[in-house]
């Protein structure tokens, strides 16, 4: 059976003329034998937390907004689910854009895809143990960690990052299980940690404009790179140059391969080394 719950009230705060800006709207949905969930996320400023939901639960969101400035997005149709904010177009105040907060929980049981926008946000995004067979993000200004802490049950065809003047922290990328994992970044720190359950090869197409990027790799996996680069530092130690490729020493014996392109202006792109893939930092 279908449950459908939606919950709308003022947030109380010190200042009383600013408390009458700050609404917070809660919506839930159970489950009711969904084959598939496209979930759609737009969210402008504030911040953003996602994470595996509850039994029975399809999703469920919390958002605060400042009525003034936004109007919230809740809308559950035909499978797809689109949430977050959206101007009303009387501007922006600072003080209240800033203190807007979205958390989000998403159904485990329910293969999904998931399409990000944000753009000056704090994200926190846990989303182990989730369904996905595709992901793509698109940030502005904004801090991002995404965390897969534990594996995905279905195979993933591919994950897509877009950032502007960003900062990316991604861990636990092996437990993604996604064939091709692509960012592309404007400014900014990239990490990506592909430590985790490796059930399959990976590819990464990374292209950094300015900025600093760094992949730590289980030393069990074998690593090749192509680069194509003006004025950036590769940290070569490890591997070995065949024609236009590097390859690590451990290319034909291991297991599992990572294939790395890598495109960048200025910066620096360093290759780590981390303990036998199966594992995840807490």
């Amino acid at each position: 059976a279908l449950g459908l719950g939606l919950a709308l009230g003022l947030a109380v705060g010190p200042d009383a003329a600013a408390a009458q800006d700050w609404r917070e709207v809660t919506s839930f949905r159970q489950r009711g034998g969904e084959a598939r969930l496209d979930v759609h996320v737009r969210y402008g400023a504030g911040t953003l937390a996602i994470r595996p939901g509850g039994a029975g639960e399809l999703y469920r969101v919390g958002i605060r907004y400042d009525s003034e400035l936004f109007e919230p997005i809740t809308e559950f149709r035909g499978g797809a689910l689109d949430v977050g904010v959206e101007g009303t177009g009387r501007g922006v105040r600072l003080k209240n854009h800033e203190g807007g907060e979205m958390t989000l929980a998403l159904s485990p049981d329910v293969p999904m895809a998931l399409d990000l926008e944000f753009g000056a946000v704090e994200a926190r995004l846990d989303l182990g143990g989730l369904r996905l067979s595709e992901l793509d993000v698109q940030t502005g200004a904004s801090d991002t960690e995404i965390r897969f802490s534990r594996p995905n049950p279905v195979s993933c065809d591919r994950l897509d990052i877009s950032m502007g003047a960003a900062a990316l922290e991604a861990t636990g990328l092996a437990n993604a299980n996604c064939e091709r994992v692509s960012v592309e970044g404007g400014v900014g720190d990239v990490t990506l940690d592909f430590a985790g359950e490796w059930r399959r090869d990976m590819e990464v197409d990374l292209t950094v404009a300015l900025g600093s990027a760094t992949l730590v790799i289980p030393e069990d996996v074998g690593v090749s790179v192509e680069k194509q680069t003006f004025l950036t530092d590769f940290d070569r130690d490890g591997f070995e140059k065949r024609g236009s490729v590097y390859y690590s020493k451990n290319w034909e014996s291991a297991r599992h391969r990572l294939t790395v392109e890598l495109e960048g202006a200025f910066g620096s792109i360093d290759i780590r080394w981390s303990r036998p893939s199966g594992t995840v930092t807490p």
